[in-house]
């Protein structure tokens, strides 16, 4: 039968193994046969997204690697096409899988590749798959894992954000004018999603039974015990881990002083959008009336680290917060006790990124939404304000002029 089958122990984690197939800056540095080196690699981690591998020999000849991944499932399984052209000729288009196992000390890693022409073929794939496997069990030595966030998750991450409202046609048009966004109709049930350029944000739907609010999506690597370790941690869950098909898993939860956001996992896992472009979710700010009381929470659940603190006067104490992979100067967001000076219950304020502070509250108003406060100036540089829109969503707007 023309097919392979490889096996193999990596002395690491198996989300760190995911990263490692599916991450180009860590792919380049294990995945040509002895012999060969790397010269460009990419990834487009979703079903339908290609990947590319380039490699060289001593004497010049390119080789490229490519295909579609059909399977993902991190970071347990993955299945993609896979074909070759160089300067001598092709090879017609085979299915490779990869299965990770976790074990005690590390990862079994099961490749299967189906559909080989011949075998010749096969065998010389076999050749080149073992040499390239050699060079990824090395590989992981050389690897801080302290600086290394695997792909596959975002764990800990804003990674999606999605409006409930009274009126769907009404919010779509507001913001549409307001933040510039498209509206893009997804699948039949009247979900619809959001898009910042060509970069998919987050989505609106209409739910009656709770007034209009914006609900933030943070990833996690696993729904289940991210909800029950939020338990231990004092939080309550509003609706229990569920699946939505072909998309992921998510369960709202509630923090201690009542905020809510979802735990999310996605199906198709990557990289979160680039929410410091125009359009993009800029600033998370969490409003609470305990910020110091409820910061260990989520500390201990996601992570997060603290990076500064400064005294705003009447307004209390302001905390700035960052992703444990992130460096000091990028931030996620900040924590005050601003619930409790508003006489609001606790939630999360998404920052819209707008290309002018005056010609967004000039649309603002025109589109029937309404400013709360500021605008204020900005710590760094900016200003930024506080609205509603005219279903009653809290939400506020960042701009640089």
């Amino acid at each position: 039968m023309n097919e392979l089958t490889l096996e193999r122990r990596i002395p690491a984690a198996r989300d760190r193994v995911f990263a490692a197939w599916t991450r180009p800056e860590l792919l380049r540095r294990w995945s040509a046969p002895e012999g060969m080196s790397i010269e460009d690699g990419a990834t487009d981690l979703r079903v339908g997204g290609g990947w590319r591998v380039v490699m060289a020999e001593p004497d010049g000849t390119r080789h490229e690697a490519f295909g579609t991944y059909r399977q993902i499932v991190a970071p347990e399984r993955l299945e993609y096409t896979h074909a070759w052209k160089s300067d001598g000729g092709s090879s017609p288009e085979t299915v490779l899988t990869v299965e990770l196992e976790p074990e005690a000390d590390g990862t079994r890693l099961i490749l299967t590749q189906a559909g080989f022409p011949s075998p010749e073929s096969r065998d010389g794939h076999r050749d080149g798959w073992s040499s390239a496997l050699d060079h990824l069990q090395a590989l992981f030595p050389s690897i801080d894992p302290a600086s290394e966030e695997p792909a596959g998750t975002t764990s800990g991450r804003f990674v999606w954000y999605d409006l409930l409202t009274s009126d769907a046609e009404a919010a779509k048009a507001f913001y549409t004018a307001v933040a510039g966004w498209t509206a893009q109709a997804w699948g039949d049930g009247g979900y619809v999603m959001w898009l910042a350029g060509d970069t998919p944000i987050g989505g609106l739907m209409e739910y009656p039974p709770a007034p209009p609010h914006w609900m933030a999506h943070i990833s996690v690597d696993d729904v289940d015990a991210a909800a029950r370790r939020a338990e231990e941690l004092g939080g309550r869950i509003q609706s229990p881990p569920t699946d939505i098909p072909d998309v992921g898993r998510f369960a709202i939860v509630a923090d201690p002083r009542g905020a809510s956001f979802s735990l999310f996992r996605s199906n198709q896992p990557g990289p979160p959008p680039d929410n410091q472009r125009m359009g993009g979710i800029g600033w998370r700010e969490l409003h609470t009336a305990d910020h110091d009381g409820v910061w260990p929470f989520y500390r201990d659940l996601f992570g997060w680290k603290e990076v500064s603190t400064m005294d705003m006067g009447a307004s209390g104490t302001y905390r700035v917060f960052r992703h444990p992979a992130d460096p000091d100067d990028a931030f996620l967001g900040g924590t005050f006790d601003g619930a409790a000076l508003e006489s609001k219950p606790p939630h999360w304020l998404y920052y819209i990124n707008v290309d002018s502070m005056d010609g967004a509250l000039a649309r603002i108003r025109e589109h029937g939404g309404t400013l709360l406060a500021g605008p204020m100036p900005v710590p760094g540089g900016g200003q930024s304000a506080h609205c509603t829109d005219p279903q009653g969503a809290r939400f506020a707007i960042f701009s640089l002029k």
